[in-house]
C-alpha cells in the first residue's frame, strides 16, 4: 500500500487553505490538515463557513491538484466549553470532505471531560468525522495514558488518540503503552522530530512545538520504535513548523523535505518489520 502523507497547516500557518493545497500538490502529498478555529488567542485560523470566498478557492484548489482534506482542527475542550458551538465546523468539514477533527482535552476534571468529549464524539459521528485526542505534556491530557483513559471511558466508534511524535517524546510516554492500546483508536500520526533533551520551561516547550521542530531523522526521537508499533502504513501528516528556515527556503522546498525526510524513515520501520517477520 502506497504511504499517505498530510500536510499539516502549522507547517506553513501563514498560508490561506488554497495555498496550502497548491504547496502540498507541488510537494508530493495527499492531503492537507485546516486549522479551522484558533488554537492560540488572535492565532491565525480561517472558519471557512464564515469565509465564503476562501471556501470556494479551497473546493476550486482541490479539484485542479487532487489533494485533498485530511483533518480540521482544533476542538479544544476546555471546562466552559459549548459542544453545539463546533456544529459550524464539523458542517464545514464534511462539505470539503473532511475525515479527522483534532481534539484536545484540557480539562482537570476527568469526568466533565469525558461527558464532554463523548458529546463530541456525539456531534461528529452524523457527519463521518472522527474525534481524534491530541495529548499534550502542558495540558490536563498531557500524556497517552490520560488519553487512553479518555478515550477508553468515553467508548465512542469514533473516537481515538493521535500521537504528535514531539508530545509522545516529551510528556514521557512510553512505547509499551502503544501497544496497550487497541491499534483502531490510530488513525494518523504526525510526526516530526526534535532534540534528547528538552526545554526546560514553558515557554521554551512551547517554542519547539509551535515555530521550531526537527525534520523526521535529524533529531533523537525514536520515531521508527513509535511508527513500529502502531499500525501498517498508517497516515502521515507532517507537522513542522521551521522559523529559521522561513528566512531561506521556500515553504514548497520545506514540505519536499519534510516528505523526503519522513521516506526515509518509513523505509528503517520497513526493514525491522520485516526482520520480525523472519525471526
Amino acid at each position: 500500500m502506497a504511504q499517505t502523507f498530510s500536510l499539516a497547516h502549522l507547517s506553513a500557518l501563514d498560508l490561506t487553505p488554497p495555498e496550502l493545497i497548491l504547496v502540498a500538490a507541488a510537494a508530493g502529498f495527499d492531503y492537507v490538515g485546516l486549522r479551522m478555529t484558533a488554537v492560540t488567542p488572535g492565532g491565525a485560523h480561517w472558519p471557512l463557513w464564515r469565509e465564503p470566498a476562501v471556501m470556494a478557492g479551497t473546493k476550486s484548489r482541490m479539484a485542479e491538484t487532487g489533494v485533498r482534506v485530511f483533518d480540521v482542527e482544533l476542538a479544544r475542550l476546555e471546562p466552559a466549553t459549548e459542544i453545539r458551538d463546533f456544529l459550524p465546523v464539523f458542517e464545514c468539514a464534511a462539505e470539503i470532505g473532511a475525515l479527522h477533527v483534532l481534539t484536545q482535552c484540557d480539562d482537570p476534571e476527568f469526568e466533565r471531560a469525558l461527558e464532554n468529549y463523548g458529546a463530541l464524539c456525539d456531534l461528529a459521528a452524523p457527519f463521518g468525522l472522527t474525534c481524534d485526542v491530541e495529548f499534550i505534556p502542558w495540558q490536563a491530557t498531557r500524556d497517552l495514558a490520560a488519553a487512553a483513559r479518555l478515550v477508553g471511558a468515553a467508548g465512542r466508534r469514533n473516537g481515538g488518540i493521535m500521537i504528535d511524535t514531539l508530545h509522545f517524546a516529551r510528556s514521557g510516554s512510553q512505547l509499551s503503552q502503544i501497544e496497550d492500546c487497541p491499534p483502531e483508536w490510530f488513525r494518523f500520526v504526525q510526526l516530526c522530530d526534535a532534540p534528547k533533551i528538552a526545554p526546560t520551561t514553558l515557554e521554551g516547550l512551547l517554542y519547539a512545538a509551535r515555530e521550531e521542530r526537527l525534520f523526521p531523522g535529524e533529531g533523537e526521537i525514536d520515531l521508527v520504535g513509535i511508527l513500529h508499533r502502531l499500525p501498517p502504513d498508517i497516515p502521515i501528516a507532517l507537522e513542522i513548523p521551521t522559523e529559521t528556515l522561513a528566512y531561506t527556503e521556500p515553504h514548497e522546498e520545506r514540505a519536499r523535505r519534510a516528505r523526503e525526510a519522513s521516506e526515509r524513515v518509513l523505509a528503517e520501520v520497513r526493514t525491522r518489520q520485516a526482520t520480525r517477520q523472519l525471526d
